[in-house]
């Protein structure tokens, strides 16, 4: 009983760092892993905030690079945000949506994603 406690609750605090209601940015990619070349659906969730003025999403494989900018109208842009990263060649990506506000602070959320060759 308690092992499964100590799972229950290690599995929690994981995904309650990746997904807390109150960050200002969360990052999901679908499928969770690729085959070359592939298409990824990235969903950004962006809390609304008056001071969000932009979200950035990118992906770096260190050999590969692609980005693409969303205006915001601050807490009356919509939730959530999907793009779609085609034609991505093999790698580990670092996939990273970045949300700047009016003040110029910057709220990050990243995740790791392999395309496999």
């Amino acid at each position: 009983m308690r092992t499964v406690l100590v799972v229950v609750l290690a599995c929690l605090i994981l995904t309650g760092a990746a997904t807390n209601a109150r960050d200002t940015v969360g990052l999901r990619v679908n499928p969770s892993i690729s085959l070359a070349p592939a298409t990824v659906r990235v969903v950004v969730t962006v809390e609304p905030d008056s001071k969000n003025r932009e979200l950035v999403l990118e992906a770096d494989s260190g050999l590969f690079f692609t980005s693409s900018t969303v205006q915001l109208d601050g807490d009356k842009a919509p939730r959530t945000q999907s793009f779609v990263l085609k034609e991505l060649p093999a790698g580990i990506y670092r996939i990273a949506a970045q949300v700047v506000q009016r003040d110029g602070n910057r709220r990050l959320a990243s995740s790791e994603y392999t395309v496999l060759e």
